[in-house]
């Protein structure tokens, strides 16, 4: 099973990545022992090239309220201040009442 992460990568970061990536493509390309990690690097130059350096998430509201969320690598916490004392079963971190729930990965 195959998990995703997201990293979040400077650009000079990802530059590096990249150049060290494209030299083992260089190194493993002359050694003609090993195809198998030669394809697996030319994939992840290619899958470092291709992503966004960061993710778009997008948040739909609908009456004040969060109504969706796509695009988003992790699970995302929601906190709902909205309500009266009783209908708000959580406290946040600054001791606040409020309903929590996440929003999965999409």
């Amino acid at each position: 099973m195959t998990s995703k992460t997201h990293i979040l990568l400077s650009h000079h970061e990802r530059d590096l990545i990249l150049e060290a990536l494209e030299s083992m493509q260089l190194q493993l390309g002359s050694e003609l022992s090993q195809p198998s990690n030669l394809r697996g690097v030319k994939e992840l130059v290619e899958k470092i090239k291709r992503k966004k350096t960061y993710p778009e998430i997008t948040v739909g509201i609908f009456g004040g309220q969060v109504q969706w969320i796509v695009g988003n690598p992790t699970p995302i916490r929601i906190l709902d201040y909205d309500g009266d004392e009783t209908e708000l079963p959580h406290v946040d971190e600054k001791g606040q009442k409020c309903r929590i729930w996440m929003e999965p990965a999409s």
